[in-house]
């Protein structure tokens, strides 16, 4: 494979952050709008639907696309397979889940579990697709392309969405958007992809997917039933009204944070795998993305925190005023995910696949544990119940940091001081922006000046120490800014 250049992966990066941005923005006005017309109940049953469709979407998603660019001499007829098997694995998904879901509605009884879920499944097959066209263009870094046929995807069904919305047609609003962006994006990948020979299979190339894949998909399956099980377990012995809540409150921090890393995960894969054979390369590449991870996304996460009240009043209306202390809660747990998730890449990329499975399992083990003492037995809040969760993060954290400190030195000190300087300086912006509500200027404008102020005080903290990272995201966005207006000359 080729060597992924300092420019290339900057480039990449924009555009991929840029990508989740956008789409997040449109999923979030989608949202804002459902918000004001559904009840909580109704967005707990979405909340359920969608955990047992992304639980069967694991299968085809974690594993294949994952092997696909690990390989640094993937060609047609590896993805030609890929798509093969990936299509064969969404039929028996779907067939499980729709014969389960009259099961699942029973289970939480709530009648109407039973269509949705058998709606909503549907995407599964046109997942089956994009996850092996994406991973042909993540390989190549085409990220550029990426951008718009995600953006163009998310647009569409995202007006679809609010007119359906408009038009009274209320929890199948949300379930046609989440259906059609996925069916929009396989048309455009489609379309645009060059499939050279039609398609063929080979059962060399099978086996080499399905024996890397199937250690990937261990961890990925282990990973989401530990993070999934808290909305199991708020459905079940909470109610569906506090799954909403719950859901509601994740809303804000995964549409932001999560999309952040999601883009930075792209693009460091393959990265991580061109420099696979030289562990002090992959030290320092691996210390760079980390700083610049926690340097976006700390600041982002803080800001969360402090303007938490005003963000929930103003997007989804004072109804969801319940949603506060558990967005505030769950800041701690979105603190580690930048760093756990590229500390994991870097395990993928070195073929260190029996470690990230078995961390997952400790991790599953501990959360299990947890929510027996606190939720069953103690019966907490919704908000301390996602505390555990950030907990649990951490100590899976400093595990993870035993393993990339014995194959790259780069252990938890290192890591911890690499992360302290976004820290602090997000903790300075953070106290600055709760001080704004002081003022006493109504919800909107105190958000407005809130929005500005952390900004200001965030670039300007970063300007008087002469930090780094600023200055090198700067020059990467003149570069890229530069690159575009020579393209439009």
């Amino acid at each position: 494979m080729e060597k992924i250049t300092k420019h290339k992966f900057s480039s990449s990066l924009i555009w991929k952050i840029t990508e989740q941005l956008l789409s997040a923005s449109i999923t979030l006005m989608l949202t804002m709008i459902l918000a004001r017309i559904l009840s909580p109940k109704e967005f707990g049953v979405i909340t359920l639907a969608v955990v047992f469709v992304s639980f069967s979407e694991i299968f085809i998603q974690a594993g294949f696309n994952t092997a696909l660019i690990k390989k640094t001499d993937s060609d047609w007829l590896d993805y030609s397979t890929a798509l093969v098997l990936s299509m064969s694995l969404a039929v028996l998904l779907y067939s499980t889940v729709y014969f389960f879901a009259p099961a699942a509605s029973v289970y939480y009884n709530i009648k109407e579990l039973t269509i949705v879920l058998r709606t909503i499944a549907l995407v599964i097959f046109f997942n089956g697709i994009n996850t092996i066209l994406i991973a042909k263009n993540v390989s190549l870094m085409n990220f550029r392309f990426l951008f718009y046929v995600n953006i163009t995807s998310s647009l569409l069904s995202g007006v679809v969405g609010i007119v359906l919305a408009l038009l009274k047609y209320g929890i199948w609003a949300l379930v046609f958007q989440k259906l059609l962006q996925q069916v929009a994006l396989s048309f455009f990948l489609s379309i645009f992809y060059n499939w050279g020979n039609g398609f063929s299979f080979s059962k060399q190339r099978m086996k080499y997917l399905l024996s890397f894949s199937s250690k990937v998909l261990l961890g990925h399956f282990i990973a989401f039933v530990s993070d999934n099980i808290y909305s199991t377990v708020i459905g079940k012995i909470y109610s569906t009204e506090e799954l909403g809540y719950y859901d509601k409150a994740d809303t804000i921090p995964k549409s932001l944070v999560l999309n952040l890393v999601t883009a930075l995960m792209s693009v460091s894969l393959p990265t991580f795998s061109s420099y696979q054979c030289n562990t002090l390369e992959m030290k320092r590449v691996t210390r760079k993305v980390v700083k610049m991870a926690t340097y976006i996304i700390f600041p982002v996460i803080f800001g969360i925190y402090a303007t938490a009240n005003q963000l929930v009043v103003v997007l989804f209306s004072n109804k969801w005023i319940a949603s506060v202390p558990i967005i505030q809660s769950l800041c701690m747990w979105y603190l580690t995910v930048p760093v756990l998730q590229i500390l994991s890449q870097v395990l993928y990329a070195q073929g260190r696949l029996k470690i990230r499975s078995r961390l997952e399992i400790i991790k599953m083990v501990i959360t299990v544990f947890m929510l027996a003492v606190f939720v069953i037995l103690m019966k907490v809040k919704i908000s301390t119940l996602v505390l555990i969760k950030g907990f649990v993060s951490c100590i899976i954290l400093v595990l993870n940091s035993i393993y990339t400190k014995k194959y790259i030195d780069y252990g938890i000190l290192e890591q911890l001081s690499d992360m302290m300087i976004p820290f602090l300086y997000s903790t300075v912006m953070a106290l600055g922006v709760s001080c704004v509500p002081l003022l006493g200027y109504n919800i909107y404008i105190t958000l407005s000046v809130q929005f500005i102020f952390g900004i200001a005080l965030y670039i300007g903290t970063s300007i008087v120490f002469n930090d780094q990272n600023y200055y090198e995201l700067v020059k990467i966005l003149r570069k890229i800014i530069n690159r575009k207006g020579e393209s439009n000359e």
